[in-house]
């Protein structure tokens, strides 16, 4: 066993004030002893909330069997877990055994963006199917989010993992991940990651042509990406003019990942852009993204009147396909007419028109006025 990340996860529920109770602790303790003695290797990262985030892969199948959040959760301070299912094409599956509960948010939970249909989601390019009294139900690849509390489901949860650590070593290859229906060249998701090896005139490949880890190492600026994928007049002009805007700011777009750059300000995302083919761009507003509710909502009823409506008004923000089992939305009325939003979405712009740039400037600034308004918050507690 890994002593190094059971001593991690034990620290993490010892400093992170309020974060669990005993119960919770001493599974939480157990499953991270079962995990690695399986031979999981484990990651830790620190949240942007404060909190930490252990990622379990099994070696063997080279896939993510679950993933452990303590300290801080979208709910407020907490714990909760995410389990994948790729044992649910296996003989051994347990979901029609599952208590309603369990099947209620299995069927309901949506771990990435939402969809309509998982099979073509091609956000990670895979999906689970299971089966529940006679009917099959499709469930998004991203895995399944369980908080956990003293009502937790815990020795069901448990024989969950145990069935995916038996999948992972014995039964990857008898019962293989479902492949989402999108081809490479039809998904963002895809697009962003592959090495299409294209050979420049001179004999190079771009490094905007290489993956992520490639690019890494250079770290290009925005500004050779601006040259090399805005070919025409109209999108160079578009994304030219926004990278003005922002440094205007003092919010410098910096690389993050393949060809993504983070715009920055005190310490928070405020937005992100990413270039994904010639002439082909999108922006995200990332000051909202994944934000706790007890956060944003009051911070969108601290807007005047005017701002507040023409922020609950704007298309992009709209969670369109929510579920029942998410209780993170938050219902705003405008012209008599109620909006919903939520935090797990975000304002994403494909491609933008010029007219789009005047709203997407006054969100950006919308977003820095949040991060003010989340220190100030902080400070006068």
């Amino acid at each position: 066993m890994d002593e190094y990340h059971l001593t991690n996860v034990s620290n993490a529920l010892n400093e992170i004030e309020g974060s669990q109770p005993q119960k919770v602790k001493s599974w939480l303790i157990a499953i991270d002893k079962l995990l690695t003695e399986s031979g999981c290797k484990a990651k830790l990262t620190n949240d942007h909330r404060g909190g930490m985030i252990f990622n379990y892969h099994a070696k063997k199948a080279k896939t993510k069997v679950c993933r452990i959040d303590i300290g801080e959760t979208m709910r407020g301070p907490g714990c909760r877990i995410n389990i994948h299912g790729n044992h649910f094409a296996a003989p051994y599956s347990i979901t029609n055994d599952f208590p309603e509960t369990m099947i209620w948010t299995l069927k309901n939970s949506r771990g990435c963006r939402p969809c309509k249909d998982p099979r073509t989601c091609g956000e990670l390019g895979k999906y689970f199917e299971f089966e529940h009294n006679g009917e099959t139900h499709l469930c998004c690849s991203a895995g399944v989010w369980f908080y956990l509390d003293e009502t937790t489901e815990f020795d069901w949860l448990e024989k969950w993992i145990i069935n995916e650590l038996r999948w992972a070593e014995n039964d990857y290859l008898n019962y293989p991940i479902k492949k989402t229906l999108n081809e490479e060249s039809s998904s963002s998701y895809m697009k962003r990651w592959r090495k299409r090896n294209t050979v420049s005139s001179d004999g190079v490949i771009s490094i905007f042509e290489q993956t992520n880890k490639e690019q890494r190492l250079v770290k290009p600026p925005i500004d050779d990406a601006l040259a090399y994928f805005m070919k025409g007049e109209e999108s160079c002009k578009s994304l030219a003019r926004l990278i003005e805007f922002v440094r205007g700011l003092d919010m410098e777009p910096l690389w993050k990942s393949k060809n993504r750059y983070d715009c920055r300000y005190n310490k928070g995302n405020v937005l992100y852009i990413r270039l994904e083919d010639i002439d082909d761009f999108n922006l995200s507003i990332s000051a909202f993204y994944f934000e706790r509710k007890n956060n944003l909502e009051p911070f969108i009823n601290s807007l005047p009147d005017e701002k507040r409506t023409k922020f609950i008004n704007i298309e992009q923000r709209h969670c369109i396909h929510c579920v029942e089992a998410c209780d993170l939305s938050m219902e705003f009325k405008a012209k008599n007419k109620t909006h919903t939003l939520c935090p797990s979405g975000t304002f994403v712009y494909e491609n933008p028109t010029q007219e789009q740039f005047d709203e997407i400037e006054w969100l950006i600034n919308i977003g820095r006025d949040y991060i003010n308004y989340k220190i100030s918050s902080k400070v006068g507690k």
